[in-house]
């Protein structure tokens, strides 16, 4: 090779070294809190930036779009040196919002209900925190006049998604800009308009200290979205469900589903004695009823939990299986599983085909009532329609008990009138806090009884004063079915038997968050009138009756049969 030759290579070759060290170099990398003070003014700006995103007329209107000013400020606060430059910044950018406006507003109404504050906003006012020039700014946004908030973050015109109006930036995780942009309208969300944070293991505002490094260590989908949904579980809100996009675009899929797989278990699950246990069969799969599951895909169920259950959020410890068994659990990368079970004291593998994007299948009542023997009445109260409790209720008139079952999840509010045979229908059973329209934090306070829910009151009512009432309570009575629950049991012939249940109570809703992520959590507080909260610990049945694996296995009922017994003995 000629001297011309070699000093061509050599060029080429340093030019491609170049371009390989560039293109490292631009490769993401974390981008880490380099001191306290950073990361002090990080939280300054999520509180600062929130507040001011639920509060100023040039956001509540939709003249300013809330995103794009956070992702302006952020590389700016962190390139400060000090606490008094960040109360400069976010002054300056306060005024550049321009004059508060609240244009064509009305005063806000006078609302007969207690008021109860739930979101501890005195930091806005201090200046010893924020100095005094932005203490004074965040001052003018208390006691504005009510505007129409159409346009506004959170919009009160559209059931669970009054969260409509955020947006959903393309997914750039490795721009910590995003990242932080998903981590703070999160934790604002929640501040706001999550009732329950004196359940919390500490102050909401320390979770900032937590994850805020954490999110800015990662560059990745995976990394990102950990990061957000294990904020989120803290909450311990059985409400609380992230959903993305499916990879058909046809609907959605919960979180994680890439990691852990597209393939659900083919058959129903149960709880019991400790066990996850096949608890129905399926014409096309090996396993039977009363299947103890060992093991999936080689790995034992034990070490599966330990793995997955980050995976999860759970309201306390001993749901955790329960919540995880088809979401998280038995979720599959192959479509042919390799299941080990234990039956009848054998040990046996079987190949398992899974079901791609559709949970199995459980077996659910097909009618809303029907008459057992020994003269009982059963209401399947998921099924029972508003229009038919009259019918229904007068056909059990001489009945010797009534079995109403909870167990599946009652659609809405229309069954409340069923309360009117049980003389509770006017009883107060319930006390709501909703989140104010025109204070964020702040609540008002109702306490209601079926009557405030019932939209048609049922027709020749009677009271149905029979000796016993069984309700039929389990793990997946929840929310809504709670509710019935605490309403039920004012009546003085009623016995709550089962299992305990699921431990939400109130109203959910759903925010959109950066990455295509949906997330569910509680909108709502709901105690009792005495002021007894349900909310994580459940509702302890009068009678506990377990799931065993035994009737499992023999396909029985053990709930219904302990109830049918029950109003026998007591007939």
């Amino acid at each position: 090779m000629t001297a011309t030759g070699r000093t061509v290579r050599s060029l080429l070759f340093a030019i491609v070294m170049s371009l390989l060290l560039l293109l490292l170099g631009c490769q993401a990398a974390p981008a880490p809190i380099r001191s306290d003070t950073e990361l002090e003014n990080l939280i300054k700006l999520c509180r600062v930036w929130g507040y001011v995103k639920y509060t100023h007329p040039a956001f509540l209107l939709g003249q300013k779009d809330w995103d794009e000013e956070l992702l302006e400020l952020i590389p700016q606060v962190r390139e400060l040196e000090t606490y008094e430059e960040a109360n400069a910044l976010l002054h300056n950018w306060f005024v550049s919002l321009g004059e508060i406006n609240c244009g064509e507003a009305s005063p806000a109404p006078v609302i007969p209900r207690t008021e109860v504050i739930l979101t501890d906003t005195s930091w806005t006012t201090s200046a010893a925190y924020l100095g005094d020039v932005l203490s004074g700014d965040l001052g003018q946004l208390a006691d504005l006049p009510y505007v129409d908030h159409s346009k506004a973050p959170i919009r009160w015109d559209d059931g669970e998604n009054v969260f409509r109006n955020e947006g959903m930036p393309s997914p750039q995780y490795e721009d910590p800009g995003f990242r932080l942009l998903g981590l703070f309208r999160l934790w604002n969300a929640m501040e706001y308009y999550f009732p329950y944070k004196d359940s919390l293991d500490q102050d909401w505002v320390l979770y900032l200290e937590e994850y805020i490094p954490r999110i800015l260590e990662g560059t990745d989908r995976h990394s990102y979205e950990m990061s957000i949904a294990t904020l989120a579980f803290q909450l311990h809100d059985p409400h609380v469900w992230f959903e993305e996009p499916s990879p058909d675009g046809a609907g959605s899929l919960p979180l994680f589903s890439g990691e852990l797989g597209y393939y659900f278990f083919p058959v129903p699950l149960a709880e019991a004695e400790g066990q996850l246990v096949v608890s129905e069969t399926s014409g096309d799969c090996p396993l039977e009823r009363g299947d103890i599951l060992l093991s999936l895909n080689g790995t034992d169920m034990d070490q599966l939990v330990k793995e997955r259950r980050q995976y999860e959020g759970y309201p306390r410890e001993d749901t955790v299986v329960n919540r995880m068994r088809y979401t998280t659990l038995t979720r599959s990368q192959v479509e042919t599983m390799e299941v080990e079970v234990l039956r009848g004291g054998e040990t046996l593998l079987f190949p398992v085909k899974g079901r791609m994007f559709s949970l199995p299948e459980e077996i659910a009542p097909q009618t809303s009532h029907q008459l057992l023997e020994g003269g009982i009445g059963l209401i399947h109260l998921a099924l029972l329609e508003e229009a038919e409790i009259s019918e229904v209720m007068n056909s059990f008139r001489d009945t010797n008990g009534l079995i109403i079952d909870l167990r599946e999840y009652p659609e809405g509010f229309r069954r409340y009138g069923l309360s009117a045979y049980f003389q509770i229908y006017t009883t107060p059973f319930i006390t709501v806090y909703e989140p104010s329209r025109f204070v964020p934090g702040v609540y008002t306070v109702e306490t209601r009884s079926g009557r405030d829910y019932c939209s048609m009151p049922p027709t020749d009512v009677y009271h149905y004063g029979k000796p016993v009432v069984v309700l039929m309570n389990n793990d997946r009575t929840q929310s809504n079915a709670e509710y019935f629950v605490a309403m039920f049991s004012l009546a003085e012939n009623v016995t709550l038997m089962g299992e305990t249940s699921a431990g939400a109570a109130g109203g959910r809703v759903y925010l959109p968050l950066p990455g295509n992520l949906k997330m569910a959590f509680s909108f709502e507080r709901a105690t009792k009138p005495d002021g007894t909260c349900w909310f994580q610990t459940g509702i302890t049945p009068d009678i506990y009756v377990p799931r065993t694996i035994q009737g499992i296995t023999e396909g029985r009922d053990e709930v219904m049969e302990a109830a049918v017994k029950y109003i026998t003995d007591h007939k």
